[in-house]
């Protein structure tokens, strides 16, 4: 007899419930659709386009298959998007145009010109509308650059349109230089003069300058053809200039001096002077005073350039040991202790006679004589 089921349990078995696991066909295994667990907050933090994260709420419910197994489901819990999420992004071109006419030549420029664009958010506001904002406005094209010119055939630009944008707007700025001279006109004003150097005894013409005419540059500016000319030729740097308040004055170059010995040749001379003060023996009362020189002498000769001298010639003198400096006359009067009729007290005169004489160094030698006179 073939094997069906398990004899040892006396009874007949279906091979389909043996291989579901159950005792009977089926018969203990939940329905399709009976919750198993659940719901189970899986609330959790989600990141939109631009990788904002944003907490949104999320449910999970496991239910029977049926067959003894069972699924998972996730329930969103939001009807909407939250404010503020970003769902995509995108670009949005500008563009610039222009038209404009030059004032004297009436010259035309027109056109347009993509500058850059605007990334646009689109963003939901949390009922559902979607709607957009400008996160970055890009310029594809340099401020300041020339969108368009001409020149006209002048050689230099009559208008220039220029794209000129703020963080506002954009907009074309143009430059119309027809109410200038073209390129080349020639604008006249030739003129010349000397150039000087002044020190602080005299101006000293030292060169020239000189302006050719000059020319348009087509823009409201001018320049010249290259021959001007400005320079210090007649007293190159090193030249002697002059002697001026006892300095000797050399020129150091674009109209400046400075000073230095005098010039090679140059008539020079030394000199020098030693002297002592003296006071009368009477300074107190008679102020008298003065100086003495007892030594002086020089030489005199011809500059070497290099602040020596050629051609010397010297000299001098010392004052002798007793050399006569200075004399003079005082009076005084003391009193005798006698006393006239009157009681008065008798006084006696004194003449002094006083000298210096030079003591042969540096200083003076004091002679006096006090005589009586009654």
């Amino acid at each position: 007899m073939p094997f069906k089921g398990d004899m040892r349990l006396g009874g007949r078995h279906s091979n389909v419930a043996t291989l579901n696991g159950t005792a009977s066909d089926l018969v203990s295994v939940p329905a399709a659709g009976t919750v198993l667990s659940g719901p189970t907050d899986t609330s959790r933090y989600v990141n939109d386009f631009l990788g904002t994260p944003f907490y949104i709420p999320y449910s999970t419910t496991v239910y029977a298959d049926g067959l003894g197994g069972q699924n998972s489901v996730e329930t969103w819990g939001l009807q909407y998007l939250p404010a503020g999420w970003v769902t995509t992004t995108s670009q949005d071109p500008q563009y610039l145009s222009w038209d404009f006419v030059t004032e004297f030549e009436n010259l035309t420029t027109s056109g347009t010109i993509q500058w850059g664009y605007n990334t646009l958010n689109h963003i939901e506001d949390g009922t559902g509308i979607n709607y957009t904002s400008i996160a970055l406005t890009t310029e594809t094209i340099a401020r300041g650059s020339v969108l368009a010119s001409s020149d006209n055939g002048t050689g230099a630009d009559r208008y220039r349109v220029v794209f000129n944008p703020d963080y506002a707007f954009s907009d074309a700025l143009f430059q119309d230089f027809t109410m200038y001279p073209v390129l080349g006109t020639n604008l006249g004003g030739a003129n010349s003069g000397h150039n000087y150097i002044t020190t602080p005894c005299s101006s000293i013409i030292a060169g020239g300058w000189g302006n050719p005419d000059a020319f348009a540059d087509g823009y409201g500016s001018s320049y010249d053809d290259g021959s001007s000319y400005s320079n210090y030729d007649d007293y190159p740097a090193g030249s002697f200039l002059e002697e001026c308040n006892g300095e000797y004055l050399y020129s150091s170059g674009s109209g400046n001096y400075h000073t230095g010995f005098a010039p090679l040749g140059w008539p020079i001379s030394t000199s020098y002077s030693y002297s002592l003060h003296w006071q009368s023996p009477n300074f107190n009362y008679d102020n008298t005073e003065g100086d003495f020189n007892y030594s002086a002498g020089g030489c005199s000769g011809t500059s070497d350039g290099y602040g020596g001298m050629n051609n010397s010639s010297c000299g001098g003198w010392n004052a002798a040991l007793g050399d006569p400096i200075t004399n003079g006359t005082y009076y005084y009067q003391v009193g005798t202790g006698t006393f006239d009729e009157n009681n008065s007290e008798i006084m006696e005169n004194h003449h002094v006679v006083w000298s210096y004489t030079y003591n042969g160094d540096a200083g003076y030698n004091v002679t006096s004589t006090d005589n009586i006179v009654g």
